[in-house]
């Protein structure tokens, strides 16, 4: 992730986090902190990416919990074309599910 104002947090403490409530059975509290990790900027690179990748396959589960199928659906779509662009793999095709929550 990539914040020129300020220092960013270590964007794997902030997905452990976001897990942990999620298997707390916190989805909603997830799902706005996976929200956020999704819609940040961030660093070009593997590294960048698998961690994107993992933060909308935990945000579409997060929905998924809450009984939101089709944004759940949509942000592991997202994920697997992030991947796929990342790796060069024809994506799936998917709309970005920063802002879709419901």
């Amino acid at each position: 992730m990539n914040d020129t104002n300020t220092a960013a947090p270590d964007p794997r403490a902030a997905i452990r986090h976001a897990l942990d409530l999620l298997g707390h059975g916190r989805a909603a509290e997830a799902e706005r902190e996976l929200e956020a990790l999704a819609a940040a900027s961030w660093d070009e690179g593997p590294e960048a990416v698998r961690l994107h990748v993992h933060v909308l396959d935990a945000l579409g589960r997060a929905r998924f919990a809450l009984g939101k199928p089709e944004s759940g659906l949509a942000a592991l779509r997202a994920a697997a074309d992030a991947l796929a662009a990342a790796t060069g793999d024809e994506a799936p095709g998917a709309a970005s599910p920063a802002g879709e929550s419901g």
